[in-house]
């Protein structure tokens, strides 16, 4: 491995229109009748919505087709107007022959594989066109290749904006403080241990397996090897999220590997379900009411990552994933992180918090969190990729929002206020499903200890 640079369901609408619709009921695996601690497992569980309403029930949602998702990890070079695609070049740093080379690819890009939107009610989704190259793209050479990098640097931008996790250190203490004044009351153990997977990431790998075996190779060409490819993709997921063990895309069916073909998913991609839910059943079992709360905080830490949409999508073209080939046995491959993007957003997760930088907005995100009712926590992981679900139907509309109306020169405040109250309105639906479940969790704990 050589980092150089440090099914086709394109929704699961009965879930996530079940969520908004209300008094929904999703069924997963065990009866209706189920009203016991020990009918609980890390694969079964049923979880009644009746509870919950979200505040923006009826906001537009944009997917991302696989067909897209299989050619490359740069959705944005095919998905883009035009317009857009030039204010993001007139506004880099190429010039002459670098500046025209990368026009060039990216034009040809879109001509070999056009994009369209299919509507259906609130949904957008953007897929491959009829036409579109069917084979995949082969090893371009040394100047094709620079061509290649050059235009996905102009979208990843080339500015001092930092990498950073989702979440800024102790926000998850803030957001389990709330969710346990609306459940089962203030307990300082519980929130400050809801901190601790941003720094034992390598201790919650130890806990469950990795992300290898929902790895399929049957679309990788050539002797490349599946630690290889997991590898890979572990670098990728770090480079935003931490560890693979805090994240999860229920979504994910492919990931483009370059002239390699493409690593595919038959059950998602990222352990944050079945990491959360190997915490909970501990803080349950443990026999020391200190050593309970420790681990239900570590579990409400994977539930809280799940409610973030670029936790749960999107993961690999965050990262900027191009893989080039083959050197030597090893992947060659590099990571060009959206740095401006991702660092965009998390200001505005932060500004709205505990209070709005908009006029648009009704409420800050915390207030959106709060409520009485709760559901019956069943399973950890089932409630963990309910929230996933809910999330993640956000993570490319957030993405391409962005990218269709922002650029890396804009200041995140000088955004348009359109783009910010679609990221808003997003977080707001995705905060209050978080704290309906989070109360869950707390309540769950409390009445099974």
């Amino acid at each position: 491995m050589r980092n150089t640079n440090g099914s086709d369901d394109v929704s699961r609408r009965s879930a996530l229109k079940g969520l908004s619709a209300l008094g929904a009921t999703l069924t997963i695996g065990t009866a209706s009748g189920a009203a016991s601690g020990s009918a609980r497992s890390s694969g079964d569980g049923q979880i009644s919505y009746d509870g919950l309403e979200l505040p923006y029930p009826d906001v537009t949602v944009k997917r991302l087709h696989p067909s897209v998702r299989r050619v490359t990890n740069h959705p944005e070079l095919l998905t883009l107007s035009e317009d857009a695609i030039e204010r993001h070049f007139q506004q880099s740093d190429l010039e002459g022959r670098d500046y025209r080379g990368a026009r060039k690819y990216v034009s040809k890009l879109r001509k070999a594989y056009p994009v369209e939107r299919v509507e259906d009610g609130n949904e957008i989704t953007l897929t491959l066109a009829d036409g579109a190259k069917q084979n995949k793209k082969l090893t371009p050479n040394e100047a094709k290749k620079t061509d290649r990098q050059n235009a996905i640097g102009v979208f990843a931008g080339s500015g001092p904006d930092t990498v950073e996790t989702q979440w800024d250190k102790n926000h998850h203490t803030e957001i389990t403080d709330s969710l346990l004044e609306d459940s089962i009351g203030a307990d300082y153990t519980i929130e400050t241990h809801s901190d601790d997977p941003d720094e034992f990431g390598d201790v919650a790998k130890g806990e469950v397996d990795d992300i290898s075996s929902q790895i399929s190779m049957t679309s990788l060409a050539g002797k490349v090897t599946k630690y290889a490819v997991t590898e890979v993709l572990k670098v990728a997921l770090d480079v935003y999220h931490s560890n693979w063990a805090q994240y999860y895309d229920p979504d994910a069916t492919a990931v483009d590997f370059g002239p390699l073909g493409e690593a595919e998913f038959s059950n998602g991609l990222g352990r944050a379900p079945r990491t959360g839910d190997e915490f909970f059943t501990q803080a349950i079992n443990e026999s020391s009411r200190y050593d309970g709360e420790k681990k239900l905080g570590w579990s409400l830490h994977y539930l809280q990552d799940c409610a973030q949409p670029l936790h749960t999508g999107m993961g690999m073209e965050q990262a900027g994933l191009d893989v080039r080939g083959l050197t030597n046995g090893d992947i060659d491959f590099v990571t060009t992180p959206k740095k401006w993007l991702h660092y965009g957003f998390e200001h505005i997760v932060n500004n709205n918090w505990k209070s709005s930088d908009a006029s648009f907005a009704d409420d800050n995100l915390q207030n959106h969190m709060r409520g009485s009712s709760s559901p019956r926590i069943y399973s950890a992981a089932q409630a963990i990729r309910d929230m996933a679900g809910v999330s993640s139907q956000y993570s490319y509309n957030i993405y391409d929002t962005i990218y269709s109306n922002q650029s890396e020169s804009e200041k995140y405040w000088n955004w348009d206020d359109s783009t910010k109250r679609t990221i808003y309105e997003n977080l707001a639906n995705c905060f209050s499903t978080l704290g309906y479940l989070g109360r869950g969790f707390a309540e769950e704990f409390e009445r099974d200890f």
